[in-house]
């Protein structure tokens, strides 16, 4: 065939996403170390350094875009994968980086996730 490519497959399919939650609240908390590791009120906190369970979670993103537009991303069956290292430094905020494996999920027609990008309404201000 003279060297020319004829028929190119995929052969498999992931979507992961990363991102460092810079708040410590029960929610970060409980998406990083697991839900069953959390323990406690918002004014009293325990947190268990334990290996999480790997439980499926729903997570939104919601993104400003430039041109008054919003993104929101759906993951609609997702597992934490990867965790980096907390680091404690004078000057930066703690931050809790993850990894989130995006699943095939019936709920957005098989798919890891969907995007769905809207117009932002503005008021309007009269004199």
């Amino acid at each position: 065939m003279g060297g020319i490519k004829v028929l190119s497959e995929i052969s498999g399919y992931g979507e992961t996403w990363q991102f460092n939650m810079i708040e410590t609240n029960e929610a970060s908390l409980k998406l990083r170390f697991g839900t069953a590791n959390v323990t406690g009120t918002a004014d009293k906190l325990t947190v268990y350094h334990a290996i999480p369970s790997g439980e499926s979670l729903v997570l939104v993103f919601e993104i400003a875009m430039t041109g008054n537009r919003v993104k929101r991303i759906v993951v609609a069956d997702g597992t934490i994968t990867e965790f980096d290292d907390t680091t404690y430094s004078a000057g930066d905020a703690i931050g809790y980086g993850v990894t989130m494996s995006a699943n095939p999920s019936d709920l957005i027609n098989g798919s890891t996730s969907v995007e769905y990008i809207a117009n932002v309404a503005t008021a309007s201000l009269s004199k």
